[in-house]
């Protein structure tokens, strides 16, 4: 199987900000949120960013909102 990772499209970079920095507040609290959100943008300042790393945490974030959803 070929991988390919490519960076995120800028039009997506702000609302995947927001979408991350909700359901972590939604699942744990603001503070959470806010943490979650520096720790994404951080790692988007990084000079050698690496796109699966940010595709980690909206992947978890996702998941976290789908089963909360189901439960």
């Amino acid at each position: 199987m070929k991988r390919i990772i490519k960076a995120m499209e800028k039009k997506y970079l702000f609302s995947s900000l927001e979408l991350v920095q909700n359901v972590f507040t939604e699942y744990d609290s603001a503070e959470e949120g806010k943490l979650v959100r520096q720790l994404v943008e951080e790692i988007r300042a990084k000079r050698y960013y690496i796109p699966i790393a940010e595709c980690n945490i909206r992947l978890r974030a996702c998941n976290e909102k789908v089963l909360d959803y189901l439960l």
